[in-house]
């Protein structure tokens, strides 16, 4: 059988001589890292030395021709990693020490392969800082040397042509005692590629799947400017103009995949049990609710028509109806959506509640940042053709409607700045509201609050033109405040 094998380390040589090292690894005592069927990553010690190992089975045709059909190389060795580790060391990126590749087989689908590096020890990796929370005892200019350095780490792996495809905070260790000043080190380069030049859709995973891995914790829009002024070089006013599209794409891709579990989490119609979350469904009806509501759901849903007979009607139109209401403890609004016409039935056999639509769009937008109504549930009752009422369980919240405000010069300058920022996280997530007029918009605390989002989408494709349609309706419905149409405008027209 064809083999092949380059070991740098004389300890190792010696460990591995006059045996089958393809034997040997699964005899070394050590600790698991990570074990499927053709793959395991083991920490083990020679002496006083510590090492990792990484052995790479055969994969099977399937795989390679999966991989082949999506226009993909196969990870089908170890020698992706052994050369972009080597390609690490000579352009001064700390990364673990790859001491010895052997392989055996010429067959892709049947080969083999180990790469053995030295461990990097004491670490700690950047995702679990901000999961431990350590991050809130790092001071903010310690915060700002490693943005900065990961940043440097990412800019210097594309400019010398490597992308990483793994590029997530986990794989950034630093020193355990968090000393900024300490080096970080970069792991798990095992789908590494090496080009003389990154293309730009491999660049935007790289710093899209970065990104990603950073939501959810406590790092902020500035964090991320910090991060893409080292990345370009340049500053932030001159790389959102001259970055602007890869900018766009990198944000979009984070989102994308910050939002894929969470939307199957939400899905009302999956039958798969949620964590987060409390489904049930029977012959004409389905609703989903937050976890935390389990009990206020299963005693709202056989009587919420009654509920809503004995609240305060907030609003009565052809297709919908608002109360609101005390039940089981809880302040909430309760909206129904009812058919309106006979071609408005038609319409709904084609696409979802809207109650539905309000759900999803509240994450969406929630995740950018964007305060909305505190969703807590929907309910749908359907027949054996479509959907016949469904309705939207929401908190109440405090504050004043944008048409019920009084405007002083103060706030109407904090309703600018608040609408500023709300198309710009928009554009991030490519969605538009659908329906901004003022009187859609709380205002609480200096924060706006953004609600009615039964037409709001996601438009991947020409969202921008949607984005100035909802611009100019709120500016239009600012016409009668004459300052606060000022200020939008001359907010609008700057970005």
């Amino acid at each position: 059988m064809f083999e092949k094998s380059e070991i740098l380390d004389s300890e190792l040589e010696s460990f591995f001589s006059d045996v089958d090292p393809f034997v040997k690894i699964f005899q070394i005592e050590g600790d698991i890292y990570r074990k499927t069927a053709n793959r395991e990553t083991k920490k083990f010690s020679l002496g006083v030395r510590t090492f990792f190992l990484k052995y790479h089975g055969p994969i099977g045709y399937k795989e390679v021709f999966k991989n082949l059909f999506k226009f993909q190389l196969p990870t089908v060795s170890a020698y992706p990693e052994w050369k972009a580790l080597q390609k690490l060391s000579e352009l001064d990126i700390k990364a673990p020490t790859p001491l010895a590749i052997i392989s055996r087989g010429f067959n892709p689908a049947n080969s083999e392969s180990i790469i053995i590096t030295e461990s990097v020890e004491p670490n700690i990796s950047i995702e679990e800082i901000l999961e431990s929370k350590l991050i809130n005892d790092v001071k903010a200019n310690e915060k700002r040397k490693i943005i900065k350095k990961v940043a440097q780490i990412s800019r210097s792996l594309h400019l010398n042509g490597i992308n990483h495809r793994d590029l997530y905070l986990c794989h950034f260790l630093t020193d355990k005692n968090l000393d900024p000043d300490k080096e970080i080190f970069l792991i798990d380069l095992h789908r590494a590629q090496l080009r003389p030049k990154v293309p730009m859709r491999w660049a935007i995973k790289d710093i899209g799947g970065l990104i990603h891995s950073g939501m959810g914790y406590s790092l902020t829009e500035r964090d991320l400017y910090r991060f893409f002024e080292v990345y370009f070089d340049k500053s932030l006013k001159e790389f959102s103009i001259k970055e602007n599209k890869f900018l766009e794409s990198c944000i979009d891709r984070a989102f994308r995949m910050y939002m894929k579990p969470l939307l199957n989490q939400i899905d009302i119609t999956s039958n798969v049990v949620q964590e987060n979350f409390y489904k049930q469904s029977g012959s004409n009806f389905r609703f989903i609710f937050r976890k935390e509501y389990k009990d206020l759901a299963k005693n709202l849903f056989p009587r919420i028509d009654e509920v809503m007979r004995s609240g305060e009607i907030i609003k009565d139109e052809e297709g919908h109806y608002i109360v609101s209401c005390e039940f089981e403890n809880e302040s909430i609004f309760i909206k129904k959506y009812q058919v309106k016409s006979f071609f408005h039935f038609l319409r709904k056999l084609f696409t979802k509640t809207r109650a539905r639509v309000s759900w999803e769009s509240s994450h969406w937008l929630n995740s950018a940042g964007i305060r909305t109504f505190e969703i807590i549930g929907i309910i749908e009752r359907f027949n054996v053709l479509s959907t016949t009422d469904s309705y939207l369980i929401s908190k109440k919240i405090k504050g004043y409607r944008l048409d019920e405000l009084v405007l002083s010069q103060d706030i109407a300058i904090k309703l600018a700045q608040s609408f500023s920022s709300f198309f710009k996280r928009l554009n991030w997530i490519k969605f538009n509201h659908g329906d901004t007029k003022k009187e859609n918009f709380y205002f609480h605390n200096d924060q706006l609050i953004s609600f009615d989002l039964d037409v709001s989408k996601r438009r991947p494709i020409n969202h921008k033109n949607y984005l100035q349609k909802d611009k100019r309706r709120i500016i239009r419905s600012f016409k009668e405040d004459l300052e606060i149409e000022k200020l939008l405008i001359k907010r609008m027209e700057s970005e």
